[in-house]
């Protein structure tokens, strides 16, 4: 049982980043239906607002499961790259009453440190000998 704790706590330390990433990316995809951050993407992609929140929850639970098993966090981070440029550019052709910069904004931070952190995995993942 200490063992389970000790890696616990090790891994929430070291990876609280990821943590809050991963957790902030599954609330967007359960939570985010109607809210003002989530609602310009369903404003310009009505028929699209469900994959949408697929792949924000998809992004949240594969960061979550990398935190686990750290080689997957260079493809969990490549993935949330991906999924926050997608919302990004959805986000800024948005021509409604409730849309602001700050959308786009937001998008634009969340690609920002994924394809960073992406870039800080890389070699964790292609490093064969365990150096």
């Amino acid at each position: 049982m200490w063992k389970w704790i000790k890696w616990a706590y090790k891994h929430t330390i070291v990876y609280s980043q990821e943590i809050v990433l991963g957790w902030a990316w599954v609330a967007f995809g359960l939570l985010g239906s109607n809210a003002p951050l989530i609602s310009t993407l369903q404003l310009e992609y009505s028929t699209l607002a469900d994959v949408f929140s697929v792949a924000f929850i998809t992004t949240g639970v594969f960061m979550l499961i990398a935190i686990a098993k750290p080689k997957l966090l260079f493809p969990a981070f490549v993935f949330s790259s991906f999924v926050s440029i997608g919302a990004l550019i959805g986000s800024i052709g948005v021509d409604s009453f409730d849309a602001t910069p700050l959308y786009p904004a937001t998008w634009a931070l969340f690609a920002f440190v994924s394809i960073t952190q992406a870039i800080r995995h890389y070699h964790d993942w292609t490093d064969v000998d365990g150096d």
